[in-house]
């Protein structure tokens, strides 16, 4: 199973020692912080200046941690998931695919295709697809992954998003991909997998220890 968290811990741990290495001697030597610094500033016009906040950087442990970089915001999940899945010897290549512009690809209505040949308001709701998974067997399987730790009300839109795309995906009749919902984290029991998957039956629901396994399952591998 993924240890997502201490592979965030860890990263925490990084971004501390980067944003540290940042500020010399009350200079600040990064751009990107500078501006960080600068809209916080900004937003505290007349209570505090840059000047406080780089002191305070200076003589406590708090500070830095506010202005390193939160590893939640850095797409690990899925470098984290693309890593652990190429482990597998059924498991050729996972290519993490684009979130944005032309290249980007969508499946609305079992159509898939990129960005550029659907309007603004057909890909409205919809996620991009964010792997694509090349099987030793040649198979090919376009992938939407969620990491949820726990249950909640934003934690049930992630849901709802992952599950949208496979309702779009459970339409496609065409034979050159698979689909798979992977859904990893505390969230995604196999209950509510197996919930999920009544609702679009063509597309694999799993997390990325059990992909394999299901594959075997539906005689795909």
């Amino acid at each position: 199973m993924i240890d997502y968290q201490s592979v965030f811990n860890r990263k925490r741990r990084e971004n501390l020692q980067i944003v540290k290495s940042q500020i010399r001697d009350g200079v600040v030597i990064d751009e990107e912080l500078s501006k960080k610094i600068s809209n916080h500033v900004e937003r505290w016009s007349g209570i505090i200046t840059e000047e406080d906040i780089i002191n305070d950087f200076m003589r406590t442990r708090t500070v830095p941690t506010f202005l390193a970089k939160d590893p939640s915001k850095q797409n690990l999940t899925e470098q984290i998931a693309k890593e652990y899945l190429e482990r597998f010897p059924e498991i050729e290549t996972v290519n993490i695919l684009n979130k944005s512009g032309q290249n980007s690809l969508y499946i609305i209505k079992g159509k898939l295709d990129s960005k550029d040949n659907f309007t603004a308001s057909q890909i409205k709701g919809h996620k991009t697809i964010d792997f694509k998974i090349k099987l030793t067997n040649g198979k090919y399987i376009m992938a939407a992954h969620k990491y949820t730790k726990e249950t909640g009300g934003a934690q049930d839109n992630q849901r709802n998003d992952l599950l949208n795309f496979a309702k779009n995906a459970d339409q496609y009749t065409g034979n050159e991909y698979l689909f798979a919902a992977i859904g990893d984290g505390e969230y995604y029991s196999e209950d509510k997998l197996r919930s999920m998957s009544e609702e679009a039956p063509s597309v694999i629901f799993c997390n990325s220890d059990s992909l394999v396994e299901e594959l075997r399952r539906r005689s795909l591998l």
